[in-house]
């Protein structure tokens, strides 16, 4: 059970409410309880005027009794309401004032005659009905109030007053229905503020309930979310970091593959380029020795072209084995400028008058090179540019500078550096050209135009002398 049937106090496992129950029902009704004391008063005192009007005799007592100890009581009491003790003695205080405010109409009652005496009972109804619509009083309270001021009367009625049994028998009929009444109506409210109380305390812990499975949730979604930020984080740096290196992985496996395939190259190359030389060797030789037996007025130009014929092709077996790295070149301390301006005297001799030459040589520093090597760039460059111009028509620019640099620069470490650019008029390249001019055998010439080895050479030479390539324009 929720309450306990006589006394209406929470029991068994909802005991420990009572005093919440208390306290609530305090707070909600003390606004009201100090209204209805002031009413009381004001209606306690007001029917003085009906005092005077019907017991004119006996006046003086019924004020006594309203002014000197009813009204003071209740106006002590509503003083009392705004001190904190209040709530401790706040029923035994309104028992207090409603049994003497009882207690005073029935002395009325009795001391009037009929039909006076009538018009007090309303007085009495009055105090059953203010003792739970308006006071609040607890049931146990309220239901003490009422038989005890039947109880007073019934000792005033039977061995002061001497009422008649008929009257008697009245008057108690009255006042105990009413007090029946009363209390039953006192009992139906309290147990409705009651069932109010606990619906209020439940909702209120199933809120708290609601509120903690909320605030559960949003602690798990947030660590939930945060690591799932964490992860998602983890993955996309995993993610960058595996594609860098796949990137990487891409252009290593291609630097490989082109060092491969120019290794293979150079190996063949040099293998061939050795034994052409040993076959080139064998007819210069016999060719010199033909020519030192026949008298020199009866050498013929044949003989003197086959040995030209297989100097060039001495050269060119130079060339393939500079290209492998398998011969190593003269190198002595030279200045670049006297170099490139017969390497360029060459060049006007063999290329279109269509083509214009611009020239800018101002550096006059010494390298540690090749000659022939430096001629050989000079010479496959420019002749790369000129079969580059659209009907070898265009103009040629080459520009040979000092350079020093303040920081490293590719692989270049800081000091001084000579600079030789060339540009031309022609129509460039495109991206996927770019990427293989330095390939050997590689050419966007026709099969009889060109080997493809132009650049490869120059590319090895530079290298070989520790220089970088430093931009090709893309027109």
């Amino acid at each position: 059970m929720l309450f306990n049937p006589f006394t209406l106090a929470f029991s068994h496992e909802w005991a420990h409410l009572e005093p919440q129950f208390r306290a609530y029902h305090f707070e909600g009704s003390l606004s009201r309880v100090r209204l209805a004391i002031l009413v009381g008063i004001f209606f306690y005192g007001i029917f003085g005027i009906l005092d005077y009007v019907m017991m004119p005799d006996i006046k003086n007592i019924f004020w006594a009794i309203r002014y000197l100890i009813v009204i003071p009581l209740a106006l002590f009491t509503f003083g009392f309401s705004f001190r904190p003790e209040f709530k401790t003695w706040a029923n035994p205080c309104l028992f207090f004032i409603c049994l003497t405010g009882g207690l005073g109409i029935e002395l009325m009652v009795i001391l009037a005659d009929p039909p006076a005496t009538y018009s007090y009972y309303a007085g009495i109804i009055l105090v059953f009905i203010t003792i739970h619509t308006f006071l609040n009083i607890s049931f146990l309270w309220a239901s003490a109030c009422y038989w005890s001021i039947v109880l007073f009367y019934e000792i005033i009625a039977i061995w002061v007053m001497d009422t008649p049994s008929i009257v008697l028998i009245n008057n108690n009929f009255f006042f105990i229905s009413a007090v029946i009444i009363c209390m039953l109506a006192g009992y139906t409210m309290e147990v409705n503020s009651r069932y109010r109380f606990l619906s209020s305390h439940l909702l209120a812990l199933e809120k708290d309930k609601v509120s903690q499975i909320n605030k559960s949730l949003d602690h798990k979604v947030k660590k939930r979310t945060k690591a799932l930020s964490l992860a998602n984080s983890r993955l996309q740096k995993e993610m960058a970091e595996r594609l860098k290196t796949q990137a990487q992985q891409l252009r290593l496996e291609k630097e490989l593959n082109k060092r491969q395939k120019l290794e293979a190259i150079g190996t063949l190359a040099g293998g061939i380029a050795h034994d052409f030389n040993n076959i080139l060797s064998a007819v210069i030789g016999y060719t010199e020795l033909a020519m030192e037996d026949t008298d020199p007025q009866e050498r013929t130009k044949n003989q003197a072209q086959v040995i030209k014929a297989a100097l060039r092709a001495k050269e060119l077996t130079s060339q393939i084995l500079t290209f492998s790295r398998q011969a190593e070149p003269m190198a002595r301390p030279i200045k670049i400028r006297p170099v490139m301006e017969e390497a360029l005297n060459l060049l006007k001799a063999s290329i279109p008058a269509s083509v214009t030459i611009t020239t800018q040589l101002k550096s006059e520093a010494k390298v540690i090179a090749d000659p022939t090597q430096i001629h050989r760039i000079i010479i496959n460059l420019c002749t790369n540019s000129v079969q580059a111009m659209a009907d070898h028509t265009g103009t040629l620019n080459i520009i040979l500078d000092d350079l020093f640099l303040d920081a490293p620069k590719k692989s270049l470490a800081p000091g001084p550096y000579i600079r030789l650019s060339i540009s031309d008029t022609g129509q460039g390249m495109s991206p996927q050209v770019m990427e293989k001019i330095f390939d050997p055998f590689f050419t966007t010439k026709a099969v009889d135009q060109g080997s493809g080895m132009g650049l490869s050479v120059v590319h090895g030479i530079v290298k070989q002398y520790k220089g970088v390539q430093n931009s090709v324009s893309v027109e």
